[in-house]
């Protein structure tokens, strides 16, 4: 949501500078800069887990039952979550 956007990234922070584009981007490099800040976040990028089809929409992401046991997290950091969540959001708007 724009409250955590605003939260985690800074009341300043504009959904160009958030992926540090400027607004004339084409849209090959926003995707980019939101898919470089997006795996530092996510929490498995291996994909069966993560695909096109879940970008803008994290509560798409399904992780099998053993998933844990299979796949350790890339970013165990519980605020990972939420920044990744915050990125898709501006993602969605952007594309």
């Amino acid at each position: 949501s724009a409250a955590m956007v605003r939260e985690l990234f800074g009341a300043d922070a504009t959904l160009y500078t958030i992926f540090g584009v400027p607004k004339t981007a084409p849209a090959a490099d926003i995707k980019k800069a939101y898919w470089k800040l997006a795996l530092r976040y996510v929490r498995c990028c291996c994909p069966s887990c993560l695909s096109d089809d879940s970008v803008g929409h994290p509560a798409t992401i399904s992780y099998p039952t053993s998933h844990d046991a299979q796949h350790p997290d890339k970013n165990p950091d519980p605020a990972a979550t939420r920044h990744f969540q915050a990125l898709s959001f501006v993602h969605s708007i952007l594309s």
